[in-house]
């Protein structure tokens, strides 16, 4: 939504007035709390619960801030990184990712204090809070970076931070083995966003991200945004990493990466499926892989003698569910039907 001037001009926002829902406020303390958090990570646990849900309502509350406000947030930095402004939007559609990755972010790190504690894991429990701090703030990133290139990097240190872990038992061969296979498919996928990407900022000739729906010639990238991001989000036959890697992992590992981490390559689609010019070509392609993955990702979990692999094809099938409706929402995109666009959405 944009802000609507007009002969009254615009009526303050009650739910930005006040420091707990303004985004500016929140993000910032919810940045600093996860940092704070990660440097925490291998000394008291409590205290890193503590400075964890800091961090994470403050997430929630610049999430809910925007939600309920109605209005985006912008933030451009009086600094450069790699040659281009830092801009920061948290708009309805990041807003709604933001509020997911608080929650599942808090709940799983007091989850991970019992099941995953320094009595028990002397040598890693440490490790795990430290690089879950770093995995909930870059994911943050992820969804409100509005330059092309600043996404690329926050996107990297997304896929670098889950990758200790997936590898949280060294000890474990198979879990060693899982965390490769991710690292390799997540890079392979990074790899195809660069030259989206790239080619976006060389058509466009910047690197800011918008709307772009009145470009025709650039729906071809759409192809590449598809596969990038269906790499991290399971999409069918994409998917090669999910299994091992979320069958390995502990638990509440795999609870945010199920929960979370695969729903940014669904993010990812969302939104440049909703920036990008689409074709109906696309939007069906979309809608059959996404269908092909949902009937084998439960065909495979019925197959599943392990409970972790059976909960991991379980994903696999999700995501094929809710790709269907995204790409679903594309097609009446494509074809000027907006109204059920929604619906499908």
């Amino acid at each position: 939504q944009s802000v609507q001037s007009g002969s009254g001009g615009c009526r303050p926002n009650p739910f930005t007035e006040t420091a707990l829902m303004n985004p500016a406020t929140c993000f910032s303390l919810a940045s600093v709390a996860l940092l704070l958090a990660f440097g925490l990570g291998s000394r008291s646990a409590r205290v890193w619960l503590v400075v964890l849900f800091v961090g994470a309502g403050a997430l929630a509350g610049a999430a809910l801030g925007v939600l309920l406000g109605g209005q985006p947030w912008d933030w451009h930095s009086s600094f450069a990184l790699g040659g281009e402004t830092v801009h920061l939007r948290l708009d309805a559609v990041s807003a709604m990712f933001l509020l997911l990755i608080a929650v599942i972010g808090a709940a799983g790190g007091a989850y991970s204090l019992t099941y995953w504690g320094d009595d028990e894991h002397p040598r890693s429990a440490g490790t795990g809070r430290r690089w879950w701090s770093a995995l909930v703030l870059c994911m943050a990133l992820v969804v409100t970076c509005a330059n092309g290139l600043h996404f690329l990097i926050a996107w990297e240190l997304f896929a670098l931070a889950a990758w200790p872990l997936v590898t949280l038992d060294r000890k474990n061969r198979e879990a060693r083995a899982a965390g490769w296979l991710y690292l390799a498919a997540s890079h392979a996928g990074t790899l195809l966003l660069f030259v989206f990407f790239g080619a976006l900022a060389a058509k466009t000739g910047s690197w800011e991200l918008a709307d772009f729906r009145a470009r025709p010639e650039l729906a071809p990238l759409f192809w590449l945004a598809m596969f990038g991001f269906g790499v991290k989000a399971g999409l069918f036959p994409l998917h090669i990493w999910l299994p091992s890697a979320h069958a390995n992992a502990p638990s509440h590992v795999s609870a945010i990466m199920s929960g979370v981490a695969i729903k940014m390559g669904v993010y990812g689609i969302v939104r440049f499926g909703g920036w990008l010019p689409v074709t109906t070509t696309q939007a069906l392609s979309l809608i059959g892989l996404a269908t092909l993955g949902a009937v084998l990702g439960i065909a495979f979990a019925l197959a599943q003698n392990d409970f972790k692999r059976l909960l991991a094809y379980c994903s696999v099938e999700n995501v094929g569910i809710i790709l269907v409706g995204v790409g679903a929402a594309l097609l009446g995109q494509a074809n000027g039907h907006p109204d059920w666009s929604r619906l499908a959405l």
